[in-house]
């Protein structure tokens, strides 16, 4: 019931907002200075998978403060490939220039080989999703649970070849970039992409098993890995952001592992960019007018955009602040947003505690 009527009084509050003006929005994110932005890492910096590179998390958070970019990310780089790339003079001639560092780096080490092999057994199979190999209700691939269960155990072990050597090459990588003092150093940890299937607990005992098999020791992995994560922070001061519990439980929602790719989609990137700019500015994702509460004025400030961005393309909220009112995370500020923050504040008015746009 409660549903309802937050539905309705969404589709009022929307209707009211058209008759009236919506406040101005708070300074934002420009001081006046040109900021130097260098990103480092592997397919997650690069914007590996996305249609449009610009919805990066590495792009987003450059947008937002309006930074000149310099990326040396790419699609494969490795925690050892990273490691020799810092000794590379051009790249310690942009980060000793950089105000603000970013770095992605330890997914490629655990996650290839793994990809590979699943790959493999893709061309072998021909399912097309990871739901679609372990889900028990298609009959059609011809895969035994003692199958699945074998097929598991392999892409488990590749999933454990790797970690110990991620580990250490991250501490290495932060002593080296501890250097460059002169920049503020951002990194998201390492996230389990394998928490996909929404429905575990309707597959069979069997094939739970075998999907767990694989989703647990992704996740022990990253645990592993993302100790010395904690360590960059407490040692060099590093502002490392929780991507593994940012994604957890909704790696379905954030990755595309689901097509057997670790990476972010748009989803994933723009909550690793929000994440990041919070932690950097602490605003808060959906409040614009920055009056620390998100409410009908900021819901109005959405509509008030979108209605103008549908007639000049610009619209009113400025180019930096515009992921801070993306509250379904979909690349763009629209009605679909306004109406996102007007049931977070429904339910934080009835005394839940939700996360907008969640």
């Amino acid at each position: 019931m409660m549903n309802v009527i937050v539905g309705r009084s969404v589709a009022a509050m929307l209707a009211a907002m058209m008759l009236n003006p919506a406040p101005a929005l708070a300074a934002g994110a420009e001081d006046g200075t040109a900021r130097k932005l260098v990103v480092l890492g592997d397919r997650i910096s690069a914007g590996a998978a996305l249609e449009d590179a610009s919805r990066s998390y590495a792009a987003l958070t450059a947008a937002y403060f309006d930074a000149d970019v310099t990326s040396f990310a790419s699609d494969s780089c490795t925690t050892a490939d990273l490691l020799v790339q810092l000794d590379d003079p051009q790249v310690q001639a942009a980060l000793s220039e950089a105000d603000m560092i970013l770095f992605s780096v330890g997914m490629q080490d655990i996650m290839a080989d793994f990809t590979a092999q699943l790959i493999e057994y893709q061309n072998q199979l021909g399912f097309e999703t990871l739901d679609e190999l372990y889900t028990a209700s298609r009959s059609d691939l011809n895969v035994s649970d003692d199958d699945l269960s074998a097929y598991s155990t392999t892409l488990k072990r590749k999933l454990e070849a790797n970690q110990e050597t991620c580990a250490d090459n991250i501490r290495a990588i932060g002593e080296k970039l501890s250097a460059y003092s002169n920049a503020q150093i951002i990194c998201p940890n390492l996230y389990n992409s394998l928490n996909t299937i929404k429905g575990l607990e309707d597959m069979s005992i069997k094939r739970q098993m075998a999907y767990r098999s694989i989703m647990n020791p992704a996740g022990w992995a990253d645990d592993y890995v993302n100790a010395s994560y904690t360590e960059l922070a407490e040692n060099y001061g590093f502002v490392v952001i929780d991507a593994y519990g940012i994604f957890s439980g909704r790696a379905y929602k954030y990755t595309n592992q689901m097509q057997l790719d670790y990476s972010p989609n748009v989803q994933g990137h723009s909550r690793i960019a929000q994440e990041i700019i919070h932690r950097i500015t602490n605003a808060v994702i959906g409040d614009l007018n920055n009056d620390g509460a998100v409410n009908a004025s900021d819901a109005a400030t959405v509509l008030e955009h979108a209605a103008v961005f549908g007639t000049d393309q610009k619209g009113t909220i400025r180019k930096e602040e515009w992921i801070l009112a993306d509250a379904t995370r979909d690349g763009k500020a629209d009605a679909s947003d306004a109406a996102e923050i007007l049931i977070y504040a429904a339910a934080v008015g009835i005394g839940e505690t939700p996360v907008l746009g969640e």
